[in-house]
């Protein structure tokens, strides 16, 4: 069924896909500065948490949201 020759649904195949790539990659990357970088900080650990989130979402809106 992914690949069906229908015109659009390959699209909505290959977004869906990079969404999920996009979260996999964002979860990935703050579990690992997470634990090798602000382990034992409460507020910088926070920060570098939401910038990465936010730089997630700019991401996705400026490739993926179209």
């Amino acid at each position: 069924m992914l690949f069906t020759r229908r015109r659009g649904y390959t699209r909505v195949v290959n977004r869906t896909a990079a969404s999920v790539l996009l979260v996999v990659v964002m979860a990935v990357l703050i579990v690992v500065v997470d634990v090798f970088f602000v382990r034992g900080e409460f507020w910088p650990r926070l920060g570098v948490n939401v910038g990465i989130v936010v730089l997630s979402g700019a991401v996705y809106l400026v490739f993926l949201d179209r």
